[in-house]
């Protein structure tokens, strides 16, 4: 998790440092989306129903035209029972992505894009007194696409849809923390 928060925060220090000096050159997107992400692991469908909603903010950096860097932080949190006892568990999910927006048209209204990305997707588990909780993190990585919709001339809507690659080893087994990713969000372009 260190790993992704230093190449987010580099990431996010070179936006700050390197658009005064490319003004004009490079643009600026500041946002947030509301997705609904879909488990992918059957224990967690047990357990925490098919899935829940991921809020999302965002900061992307378009250095050419039709190519933007994005970074990232999501987090969903949803509550479920234990499938024998039916105590109450809490689930938190936050990954911090970096990722590569390819855009395959770009024209006045509309601009469908294909995607990429990698980072840290932290899992806690809150349990019963009498069990430990759960805290791990670990890498994976998605594929998207998507289109974003001009409202204004600086305004975009973002309807996306990507499926996400990750796996956490967690009381001696393995769990898919991946799934599908289904969401709008809205952006403003400097």
């Amino acid at each position: 998790m260190k790993k992704s928060v230093t190449m987010l925060f580099t990431f996010l220090l070179l936006i700050v440092v390197s658009h005064p000096l490319m003004e004009g050159a490079i643009r600026i997107k500041v946002g947030g989306s509301v997705n609904y992400y879909v488990f992918k692991d059957s224990l967690f469908k047990d357990i925490y129903g098919t899935g829940g909603i991921m809020l999302g903010a965002f900061l992307a950096l378009e250095p050419i035209k039709r190519l933007e860097l994005r970074g990232e932080y999501n987090y969903i949190q949803t509550t479920g029972k234990m499938t024998i006892s039916k105590e109450k568990l809490t689930l938190t999910l936050a990954p911090i992505v970096l990722g590569v927006r390819f855009k395959v048209m770009d024209t006045k209204m509309l601009s469908p894009y294909i995607g990429i990305g990698a980072g840290t997707y932290s899992l806690r588990e809150d349990y019963p007194e009498r069990i430990k909780d759960v805290a791990e993190s670990t890498g994976g990585y998605h594929a998207e696409i998507g289109a974003y919709f001009k409202l204004m001339a600086k305004v975009q809507v973002d309807l996306n849809l990507r499926y996400v690659k990750a796996s956490i080893k967690s009381f001696d087994q393995e769990v898919q923390l991946g799934g599908f990713r289904a969401g709008i969000g809205i952006g403003y372009t400097f």
